[in-house]
Parts: structure tokens; C-alpha cells; sequence
């Protein structure tokens, strides 16, 4: 399937929920249809990044499965101990390079800084320590140190990161696997914390994907929890069917963008206010 528009992809963070990019990334290859540039943050970044090194999207999701986050969460004993430094040494085996500059396609992953309190978006250096800082979900896992800079989740300020691509005339095309519905039942303690969170980042992200040309937001990823991380094939699956069934009018909608690129621009203008800067850190 041939586009009149390149397009660039935004990939939310969401935990385990990001498992559902990769079915949308093989939907979209199953299409013909291949990204100029991905942007994205937490689980979305790691993916992103597989991706743009050359993997395909049933390669990614077999490697995301080797890399055992469930596992992550249950034997590292005390937080001061938990710390995704240790899947590097895996990644990088997996893909053979490690650098920004060393990728199929452009690639700007989001992550907080936390000791000038600002979001980041990283596009030089080091991709996968920029990715693994990227997940650092706060408290779950220890922040991610460099260059004695302290760096965690990338959606905690923003988890729907447009910014780089809002300059661009190319079609931006957006995934969010944090589907808000109603919850019939919001008892036990984890639940009730990631509801609150995503309510939190809700509005936030709403500014971000109204510029999109077309977004993708599967509504049975709000089944699961960003915790879910045995349930990768149930979310690849999910993405992969959600975006075959709404292919035909997201390519209509690139081949006729509705969106105004002075618009854009405008937020663009905004969020660099905002502090929201481009810079390597890793």
C-alpha cells in the first residue's frame, strides 16, 4: 500500500500496554507501510528503538519477550537494587549497535530529567542507555544515572512525545495504549495508583494527540495493566488487529491531512516555552 505522505510515528509509553505498538508496527509493515522517524517514550522508546535498528516487528516482539520484565519486578529484592542497566549488555547483543547515528531511521526518545526537573528528548549518544532511561518507571525501578545526571520514566512529563515532528509536513501518525474507560472495579492498591496516574497524564497527552493526522488507541489495552508483562503476545495481537481493521481510513487521512502544519508549529512553539528541549545525554 503506497502513501502520497511519508509518516512519523509516535509511540506513548504504557507499560506493558506498549506491547501493543508492536502489533501495530507489523500491521503497518503487513501494509507496506514503514516510518520515516519514531518517536517515543518508556515502552514505547524501547520499541521504537528495536525497531529503527533494523529488527522487524515479529523479531521485536520475540526479542521483548527474552528480556523478562515480569521478572524484573519480582527478583530484584529492594528498589535500591532494581535497575535497568542490566538489560543492556542483552539489547545490545540483540542488535548489534548502540548508537543514535548507527539506526535504520531518526529516533527521539523522551525521558525526565530529574534534577533540573524537565522532560528531555534524546537524539544523540548512546540509544539504548536513552531508551532504558526512558522506562525507568519511578519507585519501581531506580533512576537511571549518567554523566551525574539522574534520569526516570519518560511519560512521567510526557508520555505522548509529538514534539520533535510538529516542524514536519510529513503525516504524523500516533499510538496510545492508555485506553481511559470505565472501570467497574478499582479495588487493590496497584490498580487504584496506575488509574490515578493515567487520569494524571491524561489531558497532557490529549494536547499532543490532537495533532496528529491519525491516531491509533486500541480500546482493549485498557483491559490490562502497564504491570501485565506475561500477556506481551495478548497485547501484540491486540495492536496488530486493531490496526488492520483501521487501515483504510488512516490512509485516507494522510493522503488528506486535516491537521494545519501552522498549527503545529504553534504548539511546537509552546512546548519549547515549556522547557521541553532537544539535547544528547547519553
Amino acid at each position: 500500500m503506497k502513501l502520497k505522505k511519508q509518516i512519523n510515528l509516535v509511540l506513548s509509553g504504557g507499560g506493558a500496554r506498549g506491547f501493543a505498538h508492536i502489533g501495530v508496527l507489523k500491521a503497518l509493515y503487513d501494509h507496506g507501510i514503514h516510518p520515516k522517524a519514531i518517536s517515543g517514550t518508556s515502552m514505547g522508546a524501547i520499541i521504537g528503538m528495536l525497531y529503527a535498528a533494523g529488527m522487524e516487528p515479529d523479531d521485536v516482539i520475540d526479542q521483548i519477550e527474552k528480556l523478562k520484565f515480569y521478572k524484573l519486578l519480582t527478583s530484584f529484592g529492594k528498589i535500591r537494587k532494581r535497575s535497568l542497566h542490566i538489560l543492556y549488555p542483552i539489547i545490545r547483543k540483540a542488535i548489534g549497535i548502540h548508537r543514535f547515528d548507527q539506526l535504520n531511521i531518526p529516533l527521539y526518545i523522551a525521558v525526565t530529567n530529574v534534577n533540573y526537573g524537565r522532560s528531555e528528548i534524546i537524539t544523540k549518544g548512546d540509544c539504548i542507555h536513552a531508551a532504558l532511561a526512558s522506562a525507568s518507571i519511578p519507585i519501581i525501578f531506580r533512576s537511571y544515572s549518567n554523566n551525574k545526571m539522574n534520569y526516570v520514566d519518560g511519560g512521567l512529563l510526557n508520555n505522548f512525545p509529538i514534539d520533535p515532528f510538529l516542524e514536519s509536513e510529513d503525516a504524523i501518525v500516533g499510538c496510545d495504549v492508555n485506553f481511559l474507560g470505565y472501570l467497574e472495579n478499582v479495588g487493590g492498591l496497584m490498580t487504584y495508583v496506575e488509574r490515578n496516574i493515567r487520569m494524571a497524564l491524561f489531558q497532557s497527552v490529549r494536547i499532543r494527540e490532537r495533532y496528529c493526522d491519525y491516531l491509533l488507541e486500541p480500546e482493549k489495552t485498557g483491559d490490562y495493566t502497564s504491570f501485565d508483562f506475561k500477556n506481551s503476545r495478548k497485547l501484540f495481537d491486540i495492536g496488530k488487529k486493531y490496526t488492520h481493521q483501521h487501515i483504510e481510513s488512516l490512509v485516507k487521512s494522510i493522503v488528506k491531512p486535516e491537521n494545519n502544519i501552522a498549527q503545529r508549529k504553534c504548539l511546537y512553539n509552546i512546548l519549547m516555552e515549556d522547557k521541553i528541549i532537544v539535547e544528547s545525554a547519553f
